[in-house]
């Protein structure tokens, strides 16, 4: 092209864009530029709606997932060194000493506390309660505890052994007949008699001139003390 003008040169560059330009358009689809645009759109809403579904099947899973299981209610008190005072020195307790890894323990369980149920709703209620001997050690060597489980009744900071059954009717009978009076109060020569029956149970009947038993003294305490220790074995009345 020597010797070719400049403002022909200048023509011909121009011409070859504008039929550049004009190939790229006839390469497009119907609707152009405004198919591709929708095109981003719908993605975009798919990607949203992708995005809101997760987070609805995460507060579905949130919503239904199981609970962990809860620690089941039991009126068996747990018993250590900062309680045993109190509980020992009430009215009557039913106090056992278990190891979690003994096997007669875990039989027991399940019967000391359905007796601890029953025994609750009495009037006035009957306390049972376990000692752990593994972490309550000095406990159960203060009572002398050897073996699992050991079972001792306390009344009013004494212990007794327990020597009841271990089940659950068992429990609720012996620990009922523990919580009446050791000693029957007799005003009549009458009622020394009743006391008294052809049974063929031993009875020991205490004589005691103007004494009270909610503050007994001297002979009359210790009479009413081995009432409580022997009430199992012997009858008594005073």
């Amino acid at each position: 092209m020597r010797g070719t003008p400049a403002k022909t040169l200048l023509l011909l560059v121009v011409a070859a864009a504008a039929l550049a330009a004009s190939g790229a358009r006839a390469a497009l689809p119907e609707g152009g530029s405004e198919a591709v645009s929708d095109d981003v759109a719908d993605a975009e809403v798919s990607a949203r709606d992708d995005a809101s579904d997760d987070h609805l099947r995460t507060e579905e899973f949130a919503t239904h997932a199981p609970s962990p299981p809860a620690t089941p209610a039991t009126n068996v008190v747990t018993v250590t060194a900062d309680n045993f005072e109190e509980i020992s020195n009430g009215p009557l307790a039913l106090i056992e000493f278990f190891a979690p890894w003994c096997g007669h323990c875990k039989s027991l369980a399940p019967e000391f506390e359905a007796a601890a149920d029953d025994l609750k709703r009495d009037d006035p209620p009957v306390v049972l309660g376990a000692v752990d001997a593994t972490v309550e050690g000095a406990l159960a060597q203060r009572f002398g505890v050897t073996g699992y489980p050991t079972l001792y009744i306390f009344r009013s900071g004494v212990k007794y052994e327990y020597d009841g059954p271990r089940e659950r009717r068992g429990i609720v009978e012996h620990m009922r007949q523990q919580a009446g009076p050791a000693s029957r109060v007799l005003a009549s020569a009458k009622a020394v008699k009743a006391l008294h029956a052809d049974d063929g149970e031993p009875t020991v009947v205490g004589f005691f001139a103007g004494k009270s038993d909610e503050a007994p003294t001297g002979l009359h305490r210790a009479f009413l003390e081995a009432a409580a220790a022997n009430r199992n074995d012997y009858r008594f009345g005073h």
